[in-house]
């Protein structure tokens, strides 16, 4: 009896240590802003960096993408976003938006709400933490991106549906509207001052969240 004790607490000290010791592995969502074309670090690659040893960041970013399921290039149909779910991530950031703001897409940012909680569920299935970003401000409007629409809908709907699924919300948009410095390449597209600002303001929170479950 007391050799099958033994056993059993050798073999749950293990799992224990084993669990503690495994890499955390980051999946990060996006559009063209977290995929990051012309950029040598996008954010995610940012965010690896500043987080360090101990986790894997990954980025699954897809030029043009939207959050929602009818818009133009919806991200949950993307090849991207299965491999994510593959992936099996600790931590996954979600940072969509941008275009949904176009004329095309703005007759249903309603949707959202349904939408965002949607696109969470496969990674809560598998515990998943979960969170979600407003996205950049947009300085200048192009490829039919409204930086006033991306203003007063999307970040705001974004901010509701968040609140509603109860994940961790991360107010990128509002970090943006507090920062003078030129953060964009071409109005829409971040710099590497801007996506700097984007893993800070992310690694931010996860440090925000790990410290809140350490004193639980």
């Amino acid at each position: 009896m007391f050799r099958s004790m033994l056993a059993l607490s050798v073999v749950s000290l293990l799992a224990t240590s084993l669990y503690a010791e495994e890499t955390i592995r980051v999946a990060c969502l996006g559009d063209s802003i977290t995929e990051g074309p012309g950029l040598k670090s996008p954010w995610p690659e940012q965010l690896q960096a500043l987080l360090g040893k101990g986790y894997e960041v990954r980025n699954f970013g897809v030029g043009a993408a939207t959050l929602l399921f009818n818009g133009d290039k919806p991200y949950a149909k993307q090849p991207e976003y299965e491999a994510a779910v593959k992936f099996a991530p600790h931590i996954t950031i979600v940072m969509l938006g941008t275009n949904d703001s176009k004329a095309n897409n703005a007759g249903a940012i309603k949707a959202i709400a349904k939408d965002l909680p949607a696109l969470f569920k496969p990674f809560q299935d598998r515990r998943a933490q979960i969170l979600c970003c407003t996205p950049p401000v947009v300085n200048q409007g192009h490829w039919g991106i409204d930086p006033k629409q991306l203003r007063v809908a999307v970040a705001p709907a974004i901010r509701s549906a968040s609140k509603a699924a109860k994940v961790t919300l991360i107010d990128v948009h509002k970090a943006f509207e507090g920062d003078d410095r030129n953060l964009w390449s071409d109005g829409v597209h971040l710099n590497q001052t801007g996506s700097t600002l984007v893993a800070e303001t992310v690694l931010s929170a996860i440090k925000e969240v790990k410290s809140s479950k350490a004193k639980k």
